[in-house]
């Protein structure tokens, strides 16, 4: 793997932008192949702005990727997404929209087309219930869009109380496995999950959160089990405790001089 990054403030620095470029290469399994390794190249490139005014921020990207998958296929796919946040000193609430491409298969093209994101950080992003852990496997190659809202409160410095709710589609034309000829619904589901966090001492902060899906017929081809279910409960809920206490301090006296 290589990269590269660039980085600019501008505006006063109001406004950051920057250039990510990544290259990742896959080599052949030659228990499979029987033949000598061939590393196929993937790359990943396109710009990142934030920007501040006021109580406002706001972020967008566009990123393209292009190059072969492991099995010498033509890369043509793309990711873009919009952010926009209200702040405040106890609370912040933002909108955004992420649009991840991947193959319509209304439509016969040879190129590769589903986006991936590299790295296993969407928990983060795609909702606490992980059901798109791995884009483009968790949506069978069909893209994902997500239609977000964010609700943070923060009473107390020491405590955060959130709220996220996502819409989730598909972003291309699936073909539908069991009725054939037909084509998969966009409209995936709706997730809840919140969240809150309290830190009582200056050791001690508990975490916890409770999170659920109301699941269509797409994801219920999507995922081909319990958990695309429309008719099982779909959730969790978790509490978490982490104690960092610090057991030994050393300070080095100085003599004045």
């Amino acid at each position: 793997m290589t990269y590269a990054w660039y980085n600019q403030k501008l505006d006063s620095g109001r406004t950051n932008l920057s250039v990510y470029a990544v290259a990742d290469g896959i080599s052949t399994d030659t228990a499979v192949t029987h033949k000598s390794p061939v590393v196929y190249f993937r790359f990943t490139f396109g710009p990142y702005v934030t920007f501040k005014y006021k109580h406002f921020n706001g972020n967008l990207g566009a990123y393209l990727q292009t190059g072969k998958t492991i099995n010498n296929q033509k890369i043509l796919a793309f990711f873009t997404y919009l952010y926009g946040e209200y702040t405040s000193p106890k609370i912040n609430v933002g909108l955004g929209y992420d649009y991840l491409s991947g193959k319509n298969e209304s439509k016969s093209n040879n190129n590769y087309k589903a986006f991936n994101t590299l790295y296993p950080t969407n928990h983060k992003f795609y909702g606490h219930m992980d059901y798109f852990l791995d884009i483009p496997a968790d949506t069978k190659n069909g893209g994902l869009q997500d239609l977000y809202a964010r609700l943070q409160y923060k009473p107390k410095p020491k405590g955060m109380l959130g709220f996220d709710a996502h819409y989730f589609l598909l972003a291309n034309k699936k073909l539908d496995a069991i009725n054939i000829g037909q084509f998969l619904k966009e409209p995936l589901g709706f997730e809840f999950d919140l969240y809150g966090s309290y830190k009582p001492i200056d050791f001690m902060t508990i975490n916890a959160g409770y999170s659920f899906m109301i699941a269509t017929k797409s994801m219920e081809a999507i995922k081909a089990g319990a958990n695309g279910s429309r008719k099982a409960y779909n959730g969790w809920s978790f509490i978490m405790i982490t104690i960092k206490p610090s057991l030994f301090k050393y300070e080095k006296d100085v003599d004045a001089k």
